[in-house]
């Protein structure tokens, strides 16, 4: 475990061994790091997380979903998008990569615990993905982006189904990305969300329902057990 630390830095180590828990996490993460190298997906984070600021800057003793947003914001502005749906186009141009390279390369991590990505030349990363339907596929790809927002320096990151502070800020950095509360509240009745509006919002930001569902629980629109009933559902 301490030359798997050495190559990937200690918190990343812990963000493995929570993503795969157990006596199989060196091995699990070993394959990670080898499903990152097979991967066709090849991106360069460096402007896009410059753009949004890293999180070492802004004051943690915030809320982790509100700093998230804050810096999905600051890149949507800098890269013309401040409202509406951030498109193919759009997040290709922030990973800079065609969209058509990311849509159809294969989830070399399909069979793991978690996805990762992995920057062993001095600013391109590669990618190991697990999904494969577009609107997941553009969610993971925010994910990461959010990832290299949260820790710059870091080499290597893990994209799991953790709870810990950095998968919580990845998910709502990709939700705020990809779909802003600011612009969502004018397709949603907040007084009152319906399943067909939130089914409507979620077509119209190429996201899925749960992205949608998930914005207005934490704007205070949508009762949180509703959406815990709709995730044990889904």
């Amino acid at each position: 475990m301490s030359e798997l630390e050495e190559r990937v830095g200690p918190e990343a180590i812990e963000e493995a061994a929570i993503g795969s828990p157990g006596a199989q996490a060196p091995q699990v993460l070993e394959q990670a790091i080898e499903a990152t190298r097979a991967s066709d997906v090849k991106v360069n984070l460096e402007v896009a997380a410059a753009a949004a600021v890293p999180c070492e800057q802004v004051d943690l003793t915030r809320p982790i979903w509100i700093v998230a947003e804050d810096a999905a914001g600051r890149l949507r502005n800098a890269m013309g998008h401040s409202a509406g749906p951030f498109l193919n186009r759009a997040l290709g141009d922030a990973l800079q990569v065609s969209w058509d390279r990311v849509r159809h390369a294969p989830p070399t991590a399909r069979n793991l615990p978690y996805g990762a990505r992995l920057r062993e030349e001095r600013t391109a990363e590669h990618v190991a993905l697990q999904t494969r339907t577009p609107h997941d596929r553009r969610f993971e790809l925010a994910r990461v982006l959010g990832d290299a927002v949260w820790t710059s320096s870091a080499h290597f990151g893990v994209i799991s189904r953790g709870k810990t502070d950095r998968q919580k800020f990845q998910r709502a950095f990709a939700q705020s990305l990809l779909c802003p509360f600011e612009d969502l509240r004018h397709y949603v009745n907040l007084s009152g969300p319906t399943e067909d509006q939130i089914e409507a919002a979620a077509r119209r930001y190429h996201v899925h329902r749960s992205v949608v569902r998930t914005l207005l629980v934490n704007k205070g629109f949508l009762a949180r057990e509703t959406l815990g009933e709709q995730l044990e559902a889904a």
